[in-house]
This record gives structure tokens, sequence and C-alpha cells, in this order.
């Protein structure tokens, strides 16, 4: 009996587990901002769910896209022009961190909102 009743319980556990729909790595950059800072300056980008962006370049330019993931690999298009990234996805709300992009390195953080301040320079 107990056997049977462990086997019941395992099985729902699994089960219950198997419903849950699969955790969206690029959850903390919706209705947020990423700030984007390299050795050109600063760029804002605010992504949407729905596989758009839009970014603020530190020069007042603005520009618009689409954004796709492909396993850890989130690449922007605007026009076309692609840029991708193996180091974001998954990143949380408020967490900075530093990673190699076009040759350059950069430095990334999520802020809560769709405006954000300045990284130090």
């Amino acid at each position: 009996m107990r056997s049977s009743i462990a086997a019941f319980l395992l099985m729902t556990a699994f089960a219950a587990t198997a419903a849950e729909p699969a955790q969206d790595p690029m959850k903390a950059f919706y209705d947020n901002t990423w700030e984007y800072q390299d050795s050109t300056g600063v760029k804002l980008l605010r992504l949407d769910a729905d596989g758009t962006f839009d970014m603020v370049h530190f020069n007042g330019n603005t520009y618009q896209g689409t954004w796709d993931l492909k396993g850890k690999k989130v690449c922007f298009h605007v026009g076309k022009d692609v840029s991708c990234f193996e180091d974001i996805a998954g990143r949380a709300l408020g967490e900075k961190w530093t990673g190699p992009h076009d040759g350059k390195t950069y430095s990334g953080r999520v802020y809560a909102g769709r405006q954000a301040p300045h990284a130090e320079h």
C-alpha cells in the first residue's frame, strides 16, 4: 500500500511539473530597460514579449526593430543589420554584468520600468 501511495504522489508531482510552462529567459527585460554601455557610449533598449524592441542611442537617435531567441543567443534586427548576444538570456532585474560584443567589452544592467538612469561614466 505504501509503495502505491508513493508512486501516486511521485506521478502527481511529475505531472504538475510537466504541465508548468517553461520559464521565459527574457522575462526580466519586458516592460523594463536594458542599459548597454561600451566604449562608444550608452544605449537604452526596451524589449517587448512580442519580439519587438526600441532603442535610444546615446546621441539621441532612436531605432525600432525585432529580436529573437535561439537557445541562449539573442539577436536584434534593425533593417538588414543584426547584432547578437550570447550572454543576456536569463539575466535578472537589477543584475549588472560585463561581456564581449563586437570586439568590445560592454556592461549591462536591467532597470525596472521604461526609463533608466545612465550608467556611471
